[in-house]
């Protein structure tokens, strides 16, 4: 049988490779425990910090009832506005040229979630979307069930317009200001040359 002693190096090999495998094994478990208790924060967050929107007086002789065509109406304007102010947010942030390389999208953007984030919790609550587990099984008809199922939806696409402006200004925002930067001097220099 072959011990450590036989190895050419002996029992030197063998706990250089103990140290290293204890060293990975902390770093592995260091790992798993910050991602867990990141998940784990993020759960309570969500749970217990989550705004809480007072139910409309309105709707409290309504909540068995049908909708009628207004109030639905009414509820599909406020969805769409959400939708509306989500792409027009985006859409500004991202085109609005960089001039400077301290302009910050992604505090630009919490800014702006967090009020929408209230706008849409409030609309949960106006139009009483529960968060049904199947859409198609409300009681107030299938325009209502398409409704709560973009509103749900919208929140999810807040998240990955944040991603994605995130991604945004790691990635092209210090591209966009050095090409902004050298079209300015080209132009001068155009400038420049075409005075006598």
């Amino acid at each position: 049988m072959v011990t450590g002693k036989d190895l050419p190096g002996g029992f030197e090999k063998t706990s250089e490779f103990k140290r290293y495998q204890q060293a990975l094994a902390v770093f592995y478990l260091t790992v798993i425990g910050a991602g867990t208790l990141l998940l784990a924060a993020s759960v309570v967050r969500e749970l217990l910090f989550r705004p809480v929107v007072q139910p409309d007086p309105y709707l409290q002789d309504t909540i068995d009832s049908a909708w009628d065509p207004t109030r639905l109406l009414q509820c599909h304007q406020k969805v769409s506005a959400l939708y509306e102010q989500l792409a027009e947010q985006a859409n500004e942030l991202i085109h609005a040229p960089p001039r400077r390389p301290e302009r910050d999208l992604v505090s630009a953007w919490a800014s702006f979630a967090q009020a929408w984030r209230q706008q849409w919790e409030t609309v949960n609550g106006w139009c009483q979307f529960h968060k049904p587990q199947d859409f198609s099984d409300t009681s107030q008809g299938e325009a209502y069930d398409r409704l709560a199922h973009v509103h749900a939806k919208l929140f999810a696409l807040e998240l990955k317009y944040q991603s994605l402006l995130a991604r945004f200004d790691t990635e092209l925002a210090a591209d966009l200001v050095e090409l902004q930067r050298a079209l300015d001097r080209s132009r001068r220099l155009i400038a420049g040359n075409a005075t006598p």
